[in-house]
């Protein structure tokens, strides 16, 4: 018996086509494996700014999904720039600095708060208790999503204030300062 090679071709199509549909359902499946993050703002605020040219934004993030997500930029009409930043203390002496994204993981709220993560407005706006300014924030996995900052008493936003960051190198300053 002999097979005509149009049919050969024929009966290795199927198979091609079942291997291609199997690796679709994989990369699918595997997408779907990492799940799906829902983030939401609460309590963004700050304080009003000690100087004029930097001002601290602190909220918290809830990731209420099954998938990991980060912040990874912020912007607003009411300051020149927005950064990401983080202050560490290391043996008594606290720096500053900006950083490339903030991990917002799966089930959990991440505080940006004084002493730690926060965002940092470059050359803001005048601010003062009782104004508020829209902020955008861009997620990695969310898209972007507005929230409503308050401008509080800085007493009232948890501390950090702006004072003693120079230029932005990642100078150290006192923890007790912030």
């Amino acid at each position: 018996m002999t097979i005509e090679p149009s049919r050969r071709h024929s009966t290795r199509a199927p198979g091609r086509v079942l291997l291609a549909l199997l690796a679709a359902l994989a990369v699918l499946g595997a997408a779907c494996a990492q799940g799906s993050p829902a983030i939401s703002v609460a309590n963004a605020r700050t304080p009003e700014p000690a100087m004029a040219d930097l001002a601290a934004v602190y909220l918290d993030l809830a990731n209420d999904g099954d998938g990991d997500d980060a912040l990874v930029a912020a912007e607003t009409d009411h300051a020149a720039d927005v950064e990401l930043h983080e202050t560490v203390v290391e043996d008594g002496v606290a720096t500053m600095g900006e950083i490339e994204e903030i991990p917002v993981p799966a089930g959990e709220t991440v505080e940006l708060t004084t002493g730690g993560l926060h965002l940092m407005l470059i050359d803001p706006e005048p601010l003062a208790p009782g104004d508020a300014f829209d902020l955008t924030l861009e997620l990695a996995e969310s898209g972007t999503m507005d929230v409503e900052v308050e401008v509080v008493d800085a007493a009232e936003a948890g501390g950090h204030n702006g004072a003693d960051h120079g230029d932005h190198d990642d100078e150290g300053h006192d923890a007790d300062e912030d």
